[in-house]
């Protein structure tokens, strides 16, 4: 079985199905999307976004789908929703909250960096993404559980999830600091971990 990952650098989205495969131990080969030019990618993937799972002659092109679909082949034990049926409905609605709400602001913020001289920044984007941001931060820092994994069952697809987005926070200069406490430690103490570390798109 030959597993191939359509990836884009810094796609949180790639990002993420990079931290579940490592974390579930599957090799694959990284093929990374470059240029603007979809036409590669609706070969696989009728929304022409990565990431794309490609194992043998059968894609998958959803990040969500990628994941369960690792869950159930991996086979080692391992899982991303560990714990009771609450705290896996937990572990889901981060990803959902991370999916739907956080990458909105954050990516006002990326967008209006990548590629740019500051002196070409538009400011009041920044600030309004920044804005934005903060008050994600705020909302997780209620809901992280632990030092060690965000929920207190274990690692899960809301480390998963939510790693990339800290990530590029931190790349683009609105890393999380003091005022989020909690949340600072967790990203600390995950940063140090091999799911992280050697997944990093830079």
């Amino acid at each position: 079985m030959t597993t191939q990952l359509l990836s884009k650098r810094q796609c949180p989205f790639c990002w993420q199905v990079k931290i579940a495969l490592q974390y579930f131990g599957v090799d694959y080969q990284l093929r990374e999307w470059t240029t603007p030019d979809k036409s590669m990618l609706l070969q696989y993937s009728p929304q022409g976004t990565s990431p794309v799972l490609l194992v043998d002659d059968f894609s998958i092109w959803d990040s969500a789908a990628i994941v369960c679909y690792l869950e159930e082949i991996a086979g080692n034990g391992k899982t991303l929703f560990p714990g009771d049926a609450a705290e896996r409905a937990k572990a889901r609605l981060l990803l959902v909250y991370n999916n739907a709400i956080a990458g909105k602001s954050l990516r006002e913020v990326i967008f209006e960096k990548r590629g740019k001289r500051e002196s070409a920044w538009d400011w009041n984007r920044i600030k309004m993404g920044e804005r934005g941001w903060r008050e994600t931060l705020d909302w997780l820092e209620k809901r992280v559980e632990s030092t060690d994994h965000f929920l207190s069952a274990g690692f899960s697809i809301a480390d998963a999830a939510l790693l990339p987005r800290f990530g590029l926070a931190e790349y683009y200069g609105a890393g999380v600091e003091r005022s989020h406490p909690k949340l600072l430690d967790w990203f600390q103490a995950a940063k140090g971990k091999a799911c992280y570390s050697e997944t990093l798109p830079w």
